[in-house]
């Protein structure tokens, strides 16, 4: 669930970002091996948490915990907290990222990477099949450690989401170059013509920044997301 393996395409973006935000203390949720603190290579202050993996070299401090029930009040206050292929094993991202506000400075930063089913191969496999890519079929067996995705996440109700958590200054940043077959560029259309429509009606700002995303290629064809997003 949160080994995070080389050659991930989110990994770039995540990095660049978190030295955009140039953070002193951050959260590393789950850490996995330890590749965000690798990679940073600097004098940043960097806690983990992981369920599977021990405590990564050169962090700070480290919890071993689950995070059905979100981030523990005992932890201290972060200026960022990284999530990166997480919040699809959640069943209550609301509550995780309310937690996660809890735990960020005022202003603090939180980048999630995570896989998107808006692409429209997905949703072609929705229709045939009944579910999303690496959400399990009920004969699957969901008891094991990892049962693959159980919440299906789209930019949407990503945004949806983290805003009623808390955060504002939502962002979605490009991480392919989507989309990966001639035909998804068919059938996105009728997507992006809704998207279309509904930025043409937008009378706030945050309207339109929100159905301009929306209707962006990142959102529609790509299968990974980046977001950030700031506490209120």
């Amino acid at each position: 669930m949160s080994e995070n393996k080389p050659g991930k395409t989110y990994r770039t973006v995540v990095e660049r970002l978190i030295r955009k935000i140039n953070p002193h203390r951050i959260l590393d949720a789950p850490s996995g091996h330890g590749w965000l603190g690798e990679a940073l290579n600097e004098t940043v202050i960097i806690d983990g948490i992981d369920l599977f993996c021990p405590a990564p070299q050169g962090y700070r401090n480290f919890w071993n915990m689950d995070f059905s029930a979100g981030l523990p009040e005992s932890l201290p206050l972060y200026d960022c907290v990284v999530c990166c292929e997480i919040i699809a094993y959640i069943g209550n991202p609301l509550m995780f990222l309310k937690s996660v506000r809890d735990r960020l400075v005022a202003d603090g930063s939180i980048v999630i990477s995570t896989p998107s089913v808006w692409y429209p191969q997905s949703r072609i496999q929705f229709l045939l099949r009944g579910y999303f890519p690496a959400v399990p079929s009920w004969l699957r067996d969901a008891t094991r450690a990892d049962p693959g995705h159980i919440t299906p996440i789209t930019f949407p109700n990503l945004y949806l989401y983290l805003k009623q958590s808390g955060f504002k200054n939502i962002q979605l940043h490009s991480v392919e170059k989507g989309p990966k077959h001639w035909f998804e560029w068919i059938i996105g259309m009728p997507q992006w013509l809704y998207c279309r429509r509904q930025l043409r009606k937008a009378i706030t700002d945050e309207a339109v920044a929100f159905w301009k995303t929306a209707g962006s290629r990142a959102a529609i064809h790509e299968r990974q997301m980046v977001v950030s997003a700031q506490r209120t």
